[in-house]
């Protein structure tokens, strides 16, 4: 499979980073600390497991044209985000455990906060720092020191629901992360990630992927590639996921094609998936078509609808009526590869549920600030 090598969003790495875990000064915080602060406990620490599992329903229903080329993108996109981010967020688990912080302790500004400290085999210290900024409020850090120099890994706002589930969004510096504690390997750049999994029937998560290479595609390492990913699960019931890819996607082209999907599915159902391929470069920029296609339980293809004429020996001509899958709505999704590019928007259903969560309420500058702790 080509790799994906143009990008798509018009976010500058200096200025993803400079907003990343680990890059900006302590700042004056501007919240009001409570009264009577309690202590930080790990049930205040999220835990990310449920909204960021595999969904193999989910990983089936992306069948958007030919298997071997837009099911195995959209699983990539899906499966290497995921992975990317469950490995930074294993750090945290490593240095937490189901233990108590290390020590407690106020910040100037009078907030309240539990720091654990793990120390690796390769003589790295992890030090993860959760600050309760009110009552269900946490700001949360993850750093890692080697040789008396300290690497930002992780910051971001957590807002509790209940033990260890809410919502929140972090910012993540997925180069410090892979060049000191290895793992995600060979990865660098930025992840932005909002996520809802207060509740047990809705698991919500948004991820940007900013300027990302890693060493598998070195001989990219001139054109970094970004990634969207929006993914909802209804655990038992099924869900949406919003992908978003560019590069040189069709071989009979010359230059690169963006390609946009909106999936559905119901598990044991089936889904539907409506996708747009756009000819971005050389300009101008032109609508190549669009895709429209559904499946059964087992993932097979039940109708399939195509303007690209050129197409057909690849992905198969057109057959049966995708209008309707399974009662499930069809979607335009649009052609602007700006629309696609925002953390505070995205799939409407995931708007919905990290909105209700409070998500999307906590301000992308609030994500990637430290606090300073005595």
């Amino acid at each position: 499979m080509k790799r994906f090598i143009k990008t798509i969003f018009a976010f500058s790495l200096a200025t993803a980073i400079g907003s990343a875990a680990g890059c900006s000064s302590s700042p004056e915080e501007t919240e009001a600390p409570e009264e009577g602060p309690a202590e930080v406990s790990v049930d205040d620490v999220p835990d990310l497991d449920d909204v960021l599992a595999d969904d193999e329903d989910a990983s089936a229903a992306m069948q958007v044209g030919d298997p071997a080329i837009v099911l195995g993108r959209a699983r990539e996109i899906t499966r290497r985000t995921a992975s990317w981010t469950r490995a930074v967020l294993a750090h945290v688990r490593d240095a937490v455990g189901a233990r108590a912080p290390d020590r407690h302790g106020k910040t100037p500004s009078g907030h309240s906060y539990g720091t654990w400290e793990h120390a690796r085999e390769d003589g790295t210290v992890l030090r993860a720092t959760v600050v309760r900024l009110g009552e269900n409020r946490f700001r949360v850090m993850l750093g890692a020191e080697r040789d008396g120099a300290r690497r930002g890994i992780l910051t971001g706002v957590f807002l509790k629901a209940a033990a260890r589930k809410g919502a929140g969004r972090f910012h993540v510096n997925l180069t410090n992360a892979s060049e000191v504690l290895g793992a995600p390997a060979g990865v660098t750049g930025v992840a932005h990630i909002l996520f809802a999994n207060g509740r047990d029937d809705v698991k919500a998560r948004r991820i940007r992927l900013l300027d990302t290479r890693w060493s598998e595609n070195s001989e990219n390492d001139e054109d970094p590639a970004n990634y969207a990913l929006d993914f909802l699960r209804r655990p038992g019931v099924g869900g949406v996921a919003r992908v978003a890819a560019t590069g040189d996607l069709v071989e009979a082209l010359e230059g690169s094609e963006f390609f946009g999907a909106r999936i559905a599915w119901r598990e044991g159902v089936g889904g539907r998936g409506d996708a747009v391929l756009v000819h971005l470069k050389p300009e101008p920029r032109s609508l190549i078509g669009r895709q429209r296609e559904c499946w059964g339980p087992e993932g097979l293809r039940e109708a399939f609808q195509d303007d690209i004429a050129e197409n057909d020996e690849k992905d198969g001509e057109n057959e049966g009526d995708p209008s309707k899958c399974h009662d499930l709505v069809a979607s335009d999704p649009p052609e602007d590869t700006g629309a696609w590019a925002a953390t505070d928007s995205g799939d409407a259903e995931v708007d919905a549920a990290l909105d209700e969560a409070g998500a999307t309420a906590i301000e992308e500058s609030e994500a990637g600030l430290e606090e300073e702790i005595e």
